[in-house]
């Protein structure tokens, strides 16, 4: 087969909790994931791609997620399980020693500084906590 076809997953092959969850498995994490909305995170002015790596807001990217795959299935696009690739990603790392996996130029570490993101946590759940007392 020839031709230019996009080559994601389908739309409905996994949910965001269950890649964290099957990265959380996989690794032997004991991870906790705490689920906020995206206007919480934009109004706390969040970078996506950055400070949440896989996020961005859906203002800033609208349709950003929405690829229809359907041309490259009739193809015969086939996609292995996510767990199988999670999991050979997660040996892979853990095998690869101390190697630089993106030798570009980046000015921090991604992901969310523990100071910001804690902060961000306390007023997600303050927020939480708020709306639970005025019910």
């Amino acid at each position: 087969v020839t031709g230019a076809y996009p080559a994601t997953g389908p739309a409905d092959q996994i949910s965001y909790g269950e890649l964290f969850a099957t990265c959380r498995t996989a690794t032997g994490s004991d991870a906790t994931f705490t689920w906020v909305d995206e206007s919480f995170l934009d109004s706390n002015d969040v970078a996506g791609w950055s400070e949440l790596p896989q996020w961005v807001s859906t203002a800033s990217a609208p349709g950003l997620w929405a690829t229809d795959t359907s041309a490259a299935e009739r193809a015969g696009l086939r996609c292995r399980p996510m767990a199988d690739t999670i999991a050979d990603t997660a040996a892979w790392l853990a095998g690869a020693g101390d190697i630089d996996l993106a030798p570009h130029r980046r000015d921090s570490a991604p992901g969310l500084d523990p100071t910001k993101e804690a902060s961000l946590l306390a007023a997600w759940h303050a927020r939480s906590d708020q709306a639970g007392q005025a019910g």
